[in-house]
């Protein structure tokens, strides 16, 4: 007899859990930035005669940072107008998700 699948709400529990130490949540942007900038220092540190290729991946770094950001607003607004993009599947629970995003930001989630 197999047991009774988790609800979803319980699943994400526990991978935020999986991702905290000390309670301390590792995954959180100040903490994604601190190590890459952390693990440039050393690498130019340990090859300062690659200091201008390691400059341009940060930039690079930098740059694909700013498109995630760019997606992230973009899925929203197609979340937001109950529109399914490139083949997803997108739950109800995600496009609750990003209305309440909306309403909390003060935008009109049904759109302009």
């Amino acid at each position: 007899m197999s047991t009774p699948a988790k609800p979803p709400e319980a699943r994400q529990r526990k991978a935020r859990r999986a991702t905290r130490l000390l309670g301390v949540d590792l995954e959180a942007t100040p903490f994604v930035v601190l190590a890459a900038a952390l693990a440039l220092a050393v690498a130019v540190w340990l090859r300062p005669e690659w200091a201008l290729l390691l400059g341009l991946i940060a930039v690079a770094m930098v740059v694909f940072a700013a498109l995630d950001v760019r997606e992230v607003f973009h899925q929203l607004v197609d979340a937001g107008r109950g529109q399914v993009k490139h083949g997803h599947d997108h739950d109800s629970g995600e496009q609750r998700q990003a209305v309440l995003v909306f309403v909390e930001l003060g935008l009109d989630p049904n759109g302009p």
